[in-house]
């Protein structure tokens, strides 16, 4: 992967700190503000909390007749990510959706592809309202009070269908994916996608439970489909505004694109899409959700279909997470990419689970490692230490950072030996009949191409219990983790193409 570099886009995730960014941005802002609404000034302009793709920012415009605040999307030109549209796609689709009346933001401005820029913009109005993000205190307080409220769950997946229920002809050409088709092909999609962007990371682009989650989604395709439709692509409460027992708003509209609208539905109801062992943090159980889903839709949800995209959108979680661990490497951000890879170890194990994979059936603690003992007692400790210190609510990632080594320190103790995986890992291989012709540097890199064997010459292979048994070894806590220090260490740093 060629990553273009600018100063701009090293600092996007410290901008807070970094002022010669937000002066690039509020410079870039005001000559388009020039350009389009000659009787507006810019005022004030500050970062906020938001998503890691982008820059987004918060400022105050004034003209003859009062002041508005807008909120600001930036993106340094060609510097790659995640989004699958542009911004000038995704100000079409906040347009498309306000004629419809979903509640998304106006859509202002589109400032792209001019060479004397730092930053392409979009500018939408700004909502107000409250963000309820999970891994906030205060947004798992508000989700406990949103999920006793009837309103709020049924607005929450009345709003969801209205978003479905644009078709795919309204889109941008390049999103619309053969209209009708996009329900059909949305899963090949999205599966090239979540393999190169799992590809990308040096770390993960050889996890033997991602790879096997990849060809199990390849061997157990759906001819079936629900409905075609634009998907949201990443709806959850931390990207809803909500007020007054309703959504205000639905923001984040980068993975946005006509396909199988049952996904988003059925990313909910993922482990990944769990708050507090419920579906969304809002449903008491899967059923709820879909049964609700039905009543706004008028259509049963075919189980095998969602079962599927269940998977899919684990897996898709996963590699959205190696992408931006390998993206946040690439700007030096290391703080930052290793809370990213952490990110990845939890969802390689919920990739475990939502297969059925058995876990913890060797995980038994190495007793007579006195070594690994010691070091978890003392990670332990310190983790104790630097979590119950006054500034831990103000910590920054280089603190966090080494909070989350400590922690998966104390997982690599708890799980067997890795010399018995390796073993067992081995063990597989040779009686599979694979023979590696390729010098691999790793067990786990083995374990995955004697699976993409596996799949090619007998695709039942992959349903055996022993192969089951031994990927779903591998999504142990202490195991994954031990792979992808292995992976790090046998990977030649990439090569910096900018230079």
């Amino acid at each position: 992967m060629v990553t273009v570099s600018s100063p701009a886009n090293s600092a996007i995730e410290n901008s807070n700190q970094n002022s010669s960014v937000l002066s690039a941005l509020a410079r870039d802002l005001r000559a388009a503000i020039r350009r389009e609404h000659r009787s507006w000034t810019v005022g004030a302009i500050a970062q906020v909390g938001g998503g890691r793709s982008a820059l987004t920012a918060i400022a105050e415009l004034s003209e003859a007749s009062g002041h508005k605040r807008v909120a600001v999307r930036a993106e340094v030109p060609g510097a790659g990510g995640l989004s699958i549209g542009s911004l000038r796609d995704q100000y079409l689709i906040l347009e498309q959706l306000r004629s419809h009346d979903v509640p998304a933001p106006e859509p202002i401005l589109i400032s792209e592809g001019r060479h004397e820029d730092t930053f392409d913009l979009l500018v939408t109005e700004f909502i107000e309202g409250d963000v309820p993000h999970p891994w906030r205190s205060t947004g798992r307080e508000a989700i406990k009070a949103l999920r006793s409220d009837r309103r709020f769950r049924d607005d929450f997946l009345e709003k969801l269908a209205a978003i479905h229920a644009i078709a795919p002809t309204k889109l941008p050409a390049n999103l619309a994916h053969d209209g009708l088709e996009s329900a059909r092909t949305h899963p090949g999609r999205s599966r090239e996608r979540s393999r190169s962007w799992i590809g990308s990371s040096r770390m993960f682009s050889d996890d033997p439970v991602l790879t096997f989650t990849m060809l199990w989604l390849e061997q157990h395709q759906v001819a079936q489909t629900y409905s075609p439709g634009l998907i949201h692509g990443d709806y959850r409460l931390g990207n809803l505004v909500v007020g007054n027992d309703s959504v205000r708003g639905v923001l984040d509209w980068e993975l946005a694109e006509a396909g199988e609208i049952l996904s988003d539905v059925a990313w909910l109801c993922g482990p990944q899409g769990h708050i507090d062992g419920r579906p969304a943090g809002l449903f008491a159980s899967e059923e709820d959700i879909v049964s609700g889903y039905e009543t706004w839709t008028g259509r049963r949800v075919p189980a095998e279909l969602f079962a599927y995209l269940k998977v899919e959108g684990t897996l898709r979680t996963a590699a959205v997470w190696a992408q931006l661990s390998a993206d946040e490497h690439a700007r030096g951000s290391h703080a930052m990419a290793r809370r990213c890879q952490d990110s990845v170890v939890n969802l390689i194990g919920q990739c475990a689970q939502v297969l059925g994979l058995p876990q913890g059936e060797d995980g038994r603690a190495d007793r007579s490692g006195a070594l690994a003992r010691g070091l978890a007692s003392m990670s332990t400790e310190i983790l104790k230490d630097v979590s119950s210190e006054p500034t831990a609510k103000s910590q920054g990632p280089a603190t966090r950072g080494s909070q989350l080594l400590l922690r998966r320190i104390v997982d690599m103790s708890r799980s067997g030996p890795y010399a018995e995986y390796e073993e067992a890992c081995k063990r597989l291989v040779g009686e599979s009949g694979f023979e590696d012709h390729v010098q691999r540097v790793s067990t786990a890199q083995q374990l995955c191409a004697a699976l993409a064997w596996m799949s090619t010459e007998d695709p039942t292979a992959l349903e055996s219990h022993e192969v089951r048994r031994v990927v779903g070894w591998s999504a142990e806590p202490g195991i994954a983790f031990a792979n992808q220090m292995i992976a790090t260490a046998n990977t030649p740093e990439p090569v910096d193409q900018t230079q």
